[in-house]
C-alpha cells in the first residue's frame, strides 16, 4: 500500500536532477538521475504534489502549474542573463570596432 502522503516522482524531477549534475561540472555527486533529490526538494519547500492530491481533480492542475512554474523559473533567469550577457557583448564589440576605427584615425593625424 502507498501513503496518501507520498510525493509523487515526475519526468520534471529527473530533466532537473540530470541538468543539476551537469552543471556541477567536475564536482559531481554521483547522482542516479531518477529525481529523487529534485523530488525531496519540492517536499522541503512544501510545492510538491503528493498521492492525496490525486483525489482532489479541481485543485490538482494548478498544483501542478506552481511546481512545473518554480521549476523553469532558475532556466528563464538563466536565459535572461544568457541572452543580455549576448547584447553587452555585442555592444562592447561595436564599442571596440568605434575605438579600433577612432584609434586608426587618431594614428593618421
Amino acid at each position: 500500500m502507498v501513503s496518501d502522503r507520498a510525493h509523487l516522482l515526475f519526468d520534471l524531477h529527473q530533466v532537473v536532477d540530470g541538468l543539476r549534475e551537469a552543471e556541477l561540472g567536475n564536482s559531481l555527486i554521483g547522482t542516479t538521475k531518477r529525481g529523487i533529490g529534485p523530488c525531496y526538494s519540492n517536499k522541503v519547500i512544501r510545492n510538491g504534489l503528493r498521492v492525496c492530491d490525486l483525489r482532489h481533480m479541481d485543485t490538482f492542475g494548478a498544483k501542478l502549474n506552481t511546481l512545473l512554474r518554480d521549476a523553469a523559473l532558475p532556466l528563464k533567469i538563466l536565459n535572461m542573463i544568457v541572452r543580455f550577457s549576448k547584447r553587452r557583448l555585442r555592444n562592447i564589440k561595436g564599442l571596440l570596432n568605434d575605438w579600433n576605427h577612432l584609434s586608426l584615425i587618431l594614428c593618421t593625424l
